[in-house]
């Protein structure tokens, strides 16, 4: 199958074109890609201008909204100030760590502080979440930090107060994070939210402390790009890893039958070395040894990890190329980009829908 017709159309045709690939268990969609870094606005600032997105929100997680906070199944006083826009159906977030510990340190300290996608929001498809948690638990991916949400939200004008903390116990918001980025090159997100309350509700609920840019525009909004975006959707992930066995085996544990490993014949993916294809919901997920081209250069200058991004675009390859150049985009091929404010390379699949 080409490239192109992996990354393209509705997300249920996305899922029967990946039927033959195999599947995370117990997981939907990879809707949330999320970078941490030491400098919130910074890097907030330069994802907006290489990708012409419209606005991030940016909210404070701390006390008292954020509680029963864990880091490694002890009390720990973790908190952190986050961005979020949309970018098409995957939510693109931006984390600084501010107190206690976290994995989102964790992470920094191991790039000495330089920014990256340190984890990945996973859909629950058909599984609670406390049999979520036992399946990572039985494969080694315990969660290393949890904690609880319950803050004050706003829909237009209406007034969502927080709940009272003896209901919050039970029914605020629970998320968590395992620590997999030695196994799986990529830490993993999960959450439950209260009934009848989806991630983009919650989100969209969440009262911000302040917009970015803050151009006064009396109504912001992260939800909808603008026409002028040449980017629309992002629909696949690039994991490159100097061991393919080791990190397809770690995946292995998630699936429903063994992650095979096949040789890259350079249609899906630039350059040469062993890949593996993973179904994440409609998301295909790519494991890639690169031994040679620019995969193998983002290798060696940034280390292991999520490094490419597949973005859909509502233009044909010449427009969307001139579209992304004006934004400060270099290709060193004709499909693949890179921009210096933002930690990944961008693997381009031209002409989707909007």
């Amino acid at each position: 199958m080409s490239s192109h017709g992996l990354f393209s159309h509705s997300h249920r045709q996305r899922r029967e074109q990946l039927a033959d690939r195999p599947r995370l268990v117990g997981f939907g969609d990879i809707t949330q890609l999320s970078v941490i870094t030491r400098d919130l606005e910074g890097t907030t600032a330069g994802l907006a201008r290489a990708l012409g997105v419209g606005h991030f929100k940016i909210a404070s997680l701390d006390e008292p909204a954020l509680f029963n906070r864990t880091y490694r199944s002890e009390p720990s006083p973790w908190s952190a100030r986050a961005a979020i826009t949309w970018v098409g159906q995957t939510q693109l977030e931006v984390i600084q760590p501010v107190g206690g510990r976290s994995v989102f340190d964790d992470f920094l300290r191991r790039r000495a502080d330089r920014h990256g996608v340190q984890h990945v929001y996973l859909e629950l498809d058909g599984a609670s979440y406390e049999a979520t948690l036992d399946r990572l638990s039985d494969a080694g991916y315990p969660l290393a930090q949890h904690a609880q949400m319950n803050a004050a939200g706003k829909l237009g004008i209406l007034p969502m107060p927080a709940l009272p903390r003896c209901m919050a116990e039970k029914h605020a918001t629970r998320f968590g994070y395992t620590s997999t980025c030695e196994p799986l090159k990529v830490d993993l997100e999960v959450a439950q939210f209260p009934p009848g309350v989806s991630q983009r509700l919650a989100l969209r609920a969440m009262i911000p402390e302040r917009w970015m840019p803050d151009d006064g525009a009396s109504r912001p909004d992260f939800e909808t790009l603008p026409k002028s975006a040449p980017v629309i959707d992002l629909d696949g992930l690039v994991v490159v890893a100097r061991d393919i066995e080791q990190v397809a085996a770690a995946y292995g544990k998630l699936t429903d039958r063994p992650v095979q490993i096949e040789a890259n014949d350079g249609e899906l993916l630039p350059g040469s070395g062993p890949i593996a294809q993973i179904a994440a919901g409609s998301l295909l997920l790519v494991l890639a040894q690169p031994t040679g081209g620019p995969l193998a250069a983002r290798l060696s200058e940034h280390g292991e990890g999520i490094q490419v991004v597949r973005a859909r675009t509502g233009a044909g390859l010449a427009e969307a190329r001139e579209a992304l150049s004006a934004l400060g985009w270099s290709f060193s091929l004709p499909n693949l980009a890179d921009h210096p404010d933002v930690p990944f390379a961008l693997w381009i699949s031209p002409r989707g829908p909007r």
